[in-house]
């Protein structure tokens, strides 16, 4: 029998699309908000930190929660084991935030794919986030790894980077 294990993470009541400066990260705004004709089925955002990450994956969530769909926000630095995934696969969004402190683990590397695996086979999306580039990540697992870069990978520009993006074209 499958126990899920209960996380003290709560959203911030702020994450929402509406509050996210979008400026040059337009392309994953609109990857997370999962529309048009042919949505992605995953969604990898990769940046340094304080570019909107948690943010955004947090927003998705509360945005699915919105319509009616289950959503799950996981943050993996601080998740105990990988047996906090056990059961997401039933959610209708699984958000994944730091992949970066699990990439190395082989445990985590099986669950996630495992995770992968049965969204895929259902109706379910997944969303993961890192601060390192998706090809620099030291995955154990190679099919893992080879799945996860086939998905959409949007790359989020900090604000600061946006300011200078701003005062070139002008």
């Amino acid at each position: 029998m499958m126990e899920q294990l209960p996380l003290r993470v709560r959203l911030r009541d702020s994450a929402r699309f509406s509050s996210f400066v979008v400026g040059k990260n337009a392309q994953a705004l609109a990857a997370l908000r999962f529309a048009g004709p042919d949505p992605p089925r995953v969604v990898w955002l990769w940046g340094r930190a304080g570019t909107g990450k948690t943010h955004l994956l947090q927003a998705a969530c509360a945005a699915a929660g919105e319509l009616g769909a289950t959503a799950a926000y996981v943050d993996l630095g601080a998740a105990p084991s990988s047996a906090v995934l056990d059961g997401c696969e039933a959610l209708g969004l699984v958000c994944l935030d730091g992949l970066e402190h699990v990439a190395h683990d082989a445990d985590w590397n099986a669950a996630i794919f495992r995770l992968y695996t049965l969204l895929q086979d259902g109706s379910g999306r997944l969303a993961v986030a890192s601060g390192s580039p998706p090809a620099g990540l030291p995955f154990t697992l190679p099919d893992l790894r080879s799945r996860l870069l086939a998905a959409e990978l949007p790359r989020l520009v900090e604000f600061d980077e946006l300011v200078q993006l701003c005062g070139q074209q002008a």
